[in-house]
């Protein structure tokens, strides 16, 4: 690869947007994807690149995970008042849900849904996670938010929220 291909290749990757990162590793699109383990080929930091016996690259070291942004932010909301009330795919249960929902049933008869709200500064709040019906998610959950607007909500779902134990009640 020449010093121009180099070229191109570091400034495609500064470019790069990950959709999320966990414990080091980005997950982004397949064509980022393509273009990040292209560079880890030329140019290793991961010390991970392992060779064949005559010289050849046998394995470069996974860093980066390509996904389909359509699946990973996969979705289905209702508005109720000021509040969103939102199944996410990012969960199995979330995910195989949204993908039964058209045929007008799905296995669960309770969804895990999460709900969002608005601070007093305007910011976005995950308030509670919250259980809805089979039948109220199939029949009022028929919205789906585009991709922008769940990589704004998805790091609130996936930090959660802890809830405090109590004592015996009785």
């Amino acid at each position: 690869m020449g010093i121009k291909e180099m070229a191109e290749l570091y400034r495609k990757a500064e470019e790069v947007k990950p959709l999320a990162e966990k414990d080091g590793e980005k997950f982004v699109t397949f064509d980022d994807a393509s273009v990040l383990n292209s560079l880890n080929a030329q140019e290793p930091k991961t010390g991970l690149q392992t060779r064949n016996k005559d010289g050849s690259l046998a394995s470069t070291g996974k860093t980066v995970h390509a996904v389909n942004p359509d699946y990973f932010y996969a979705n289905r909301y209702k508005v109720k008042g000021k509040k969103l009330y939102i199944v996410s795919g990012h969960t199995t249960d979330g995910y195989r849900c949204i993908k039964e929902q058209s045929s007008g049933r799905v296995y669960l008869k309770t969804i895990p849904a999460y709900v969002i709200a608005r601070d007093s500064d305007g910011n976005l709040m995950l308030e509670k996670q919250v259980v809805v019906s089979d039948t109220e998610f199939i029949s009022e959950f028929t919205n789906k938010l585009d991709n922008k607007s769940m990589a704004e909500i998805l790091p609130l779902l996936l930090e959660g929220k802890d809830i405090s134990a109590d004592s015996m009640p009785i």
